[in-house]
């Protein structure tokens, strides 16, 4: 049985969406959200906080993203995936990021 590895984010498109060739030579597309937190800080002051994230995803989601705009509003459904290497040197590289499988964008604004 599978465990549970969930995760839903609304955010920001960051940058220019990457069109590649993955291993089964099936195209992937890769890309950063920015997902902002606003509270307040200690001294009663509004605070922000911006996290960014990387996304890798395949299938119908690959001519979905053809349509996406820089800095456009989207909510994504996806899984956490971790990915090993070892780099020149030998040493272990751990790497953590998001499988969407479900994107929607956002309405556009004026």
């Amino acid at each position: 049985m599978n465990q549970l590895n969930s995760i839903i984010l609304e955010g920001n498109l960051e940058g220019l969406v990457k069109y590649s060739e993955g291993d089964s030579g099936t195209v992937q597309v890769s890309f950063t959200i920015s997902v902002r937190r606003f509270y307040k800080s200690k001294d009663g002051d509004n605070a922000e906080e911006v996290s960014y994230f990387d996304v890798q995803a395949y299938g119908n989601i690959v001519n979905l993203m053809r349509k996406a705009r820089e800095h456009q509003d989207l909510r994504l459904v996806g899984r956490l995936k971790q990915s090993v290497k070892e780099d020149e040197e030998g040493d272990t590289r751990s790497r953590v990021f998001i499988v969407a499988e479900h994107i929607e964008f956002k309405p556009v604004r004026g």
